[in-house]
């Protein structure tokens, strides 16, 4: 029996968004504005990710803030604009191509799964998530749709597509102003502040969600092992939603072999939370 660890790599955590809006778009602050009130947060890394567009951020990037641009497009289901939003980060310069997004290096962001905007167009199905296998990311906590919803969507799309097709989990702002800011993040393990170094973790999933948590998610010694040491509650389940183990602090599960896969969600007495990605079970 093998666990498929996505934080077995060398590295640091970087706190990141990847997702938010300027004035380029439909945001109401400059990118400037945007990278200081991130870098204030603690944020190593923001992604610009304006409508249907590439928007300049060439002079924002300094030696501790990286800052990236990207895309939040339609793919459409009948006639633009109605259809689901795509994020796309790295080198998908092209907004039209087909959504698969399959090009290296480079990621492809399901946005807010379960909104119900654009005359009911905007979710993204399991059925939507078995054709662009090529969408390696699901936002699973947005403001703009369900959390606990778009969780349940995560987990389903987790089941149908298999270890062949890894589907990472994302928490972010979807920040439009200044009161939208710290709804969300992900915290990224990488070996330097750089942008292929960032690509290359999202792709492997070496990250884990947030909105108000630091932890540590590992295997260790054939065990799955977590610690927060503000989280008075973790629990780990399985892909049925049973959960195997439950601890305050730290955590530590021996997976049996039947569980498909394991992820490991971190609460304190707030109401905040982190959760990893999925541990996959396999035979070899």
């Amino acid at each position: 029996m093998n666990i498929v660890n996505p934080y077995g790599f060398p590295g640091s955590y970087y706190r990141a968004q990847l997702h938010c809006h300027t004035n380029f778009s439909d945001g109401s602050v400059s990118p400037a504005q945007a990278v200081e009130m991130y870098r204030s947060r603690g944020f190593s890394i923001l992604c610009i990710t304006d409508h249907n567009r590439i928007t300049d951020v060439s002079g924002l990037t300094d030696a501790d803030m990286l800052v990236l641009s990207g895309a939040e497009r339609v793919v459409s289901r009948f006639i633009w604009p109605l259809g689901r939003h795509l994020i796309r980060l790295g080198k998908h310069t092209d907004l039209y191509s087909a959504p698969d997004c399959r090009e290296k290096p480079g990621v492809a962001i399901a946005a807010h799964p379960t909104w119900a905007g654009n005359l009911g167009s905007g979710e993204w199905t399991v059925s939507d998530m078995l054709k662009y296998k090529g969408v390696s990311i699901m936002e699973v906590r947005n403001p703009h749709s369900s959390s606990q919803a778009d969780m349940n969507r995560w987990l389903e799309a987790l089941s149908a597509r298999g270890p062949e097709a890894p589907l990472w989990g994302a928490a972010v702002d979807d920040m439009h102003n200044a009161g939208q800011v710290g709804y969300g993040w992900v915290e990224v393990k990488m070996q330097s502040l750089e942008a292929d170094a960032f690509i290359t973790a999202l792709c492997r999933g070496s990250f884990y969600m947030s909105s108000a948590l630091e932890a540590d998610f590992n295997v260790k010694d054939g065990c799955i092992a977590a610690v927060s040491g503000r989280a008075v509650r973790l629990v780990c389940s399985d892909a049925s939603g049973c959960v195997r183990a439950e601890a305050a602090g730290a955590l530590e599960y021996r997976p049996q072999g039947d569980e498909k896969f394991l992820m490991v969600q971190c609460y304190d007495e707030q109401g905040g939370w982190a959760c990893s990605q999925p541990f996959r079970i396999t035979e070899s």
